[in-house]
């Protein structure tokens, strides 16, 4: 179990699933993110590789007009509506079930952009690069938007030359940077 820190649904429980697919971002963690971050009041927001939907749920929980969640196991979006619903979040969120890239690909199409964008993809995968590449995220960011990304504190990162690294943090064995698109 995780929890909301705060806002409207501060202290409510979420569930997440069980065994390894999914590894929550912990309460510290979110935390010291939302703390960066500051007010989220009326922005859009991106949950990439959303897992039970801690991260995008603490944004709406804090302010946030509307939060895309993209999470493509099956098992887990059940578990991240069941979440949504269990706070009775009626409104204000869409739930994608597709890989992260087909669904940025999707995003981009549309045209759709977003003020603040999670990422937080399964830490033994490639995709956090893959991802920051030049073309696909930065082409579904707002101007001035702001990318949240977590990887395992033991990963070398190569942030791509477009990015500028506004923050880096480490808690024990998560970084957390977060970025914006370089001038």
């Amino acid at each position: 179990m995780t929890r909301v820190i705060a806002g409207q649904y501060r202290g409510r429980r979420l569930q997440v699933p069980n065994g390894e697919s999914v590894r929550p971002t912990t309460d510290r963690v979110k935390e010291a993110v939302f703390n960066i971050l500051g007010p989220l009041d009326d922005l859009s927001v991106l949950d990439l590789f959303a897992g039970s939907g801690g991260l995008g749920i603490e944004a709406l929980s804090r302010g946030a007009s509307n939060v895309h969640f993209v999470e493509s196991s099956s098992a887990t979006s059940r578990i991240l509506r069941s979440n949504l619903e269990t706070l009775s979040i009626e409104n204000g969120w869409t739930l994608t079930n597709m890989p992260a890239l087909r669904a940025l690909n999707r995003l981009k199409k549309e045209s759709v952009r977003f003020d603040l964008v999670f990422l937080d993809p399964p830490y033994k995968t490639n995709y956090l690069a893959e991802v920051l590449e030049p073309g696909l995220l930065s082409d579904v960011l707002a101007p001035r938007g702001r990318v949240v990304a977590e990887s395992s504190s033991v990963a070398k990162l190569k942030v791509p030359e477009a990015w500028e690294i506004i923050t880096e943090r480490r808690y024990g064995t998560t970084s957390i940077r977060i970025l914006s698109r370089g001038c």
